[in-house]
């Protein structure tokens, strides 16, 4: 091949791997059953809750999302939010379920940063893990409830880490307000 030659394979190479050419992207459909599952999931959350059924039903489903994860099932932004907020209701004290949730919400807003509600979850997320591994927690989303005869209380926040501001960016309220929650909490 002569080096004329070369130079117009190599250029024919380069156009046909080029994105731009091709106009139209592969298009994927959010797991629906991924989706029932987060349905199921903040359904458990409504009303007055019986953790003794609801702990078996979180368990189950995050196996079930690990293994659509193993095989590849959980494609879009929206998909890894539902994985997300599943792994959220991990176990408490469970950092490994708390961390893979923070990474499933970077790899959702990675593919969408507009994904509803991701900002949130992943600074409660990053707060939950933080709390699980018995750290002060960044954003203040995170209560903590020693006895069931006890206050609620905001968990010890780092207030050096993130500014009122930078929670505002990520959705999530001033401290004022968290305070003010734990208050309303308790009435």
């Amino acid at each position: 091949m002569t080096t004329h030659n070369y130079l117009i394979a190599l250029l024919a190479m380069l156009f046909a791997c080029d994105p731009s050419a091709n106009e139209t992207q592969p298009q994927f459909e959010d797991n629906s059953d991924l989706l029932a599952m987060h349905d199921a999931d903040q359904a458990d959350r409504l009303g007055q809750i019986d953790w003794s059924s609801v702990a078996p039903r979180d368990s189950a489903r995050r196996e079930r999302t690990a293994e659509m994860l193993n095989d590849n099932l959980v494609v879009t932004a929206a998909d890894y939010y539902h994985a997300a907020m599943i792994f959220q209701h991990g176990v408490f004290g469970d950092t490994t379920s708390a961390r893979r949730a923070f990474d499933l919400m970077e790899t959702a807003l990675a593919l969408d940063s507009t994904v509803e509600n991701g900002k949130w979850l992943r600074a409660a997320a990053w707060d939950r893990y933080l709390m699980y591994k018995g750290e002060p927690q960044w954003y203040g989303t995170q209560f903590s409830r020693p006895g069931a005869d006890e206050p609620w209380a905001l968990w010890e926040v780092d207030t050096t880490q993130v500014t009122d501001a930078d929670r505002l960016a990520n959705d999530v309220p001033p401290l004022a307000e968290a305070r003010a929650r734990a208050e309303n909490m308790n009435r």
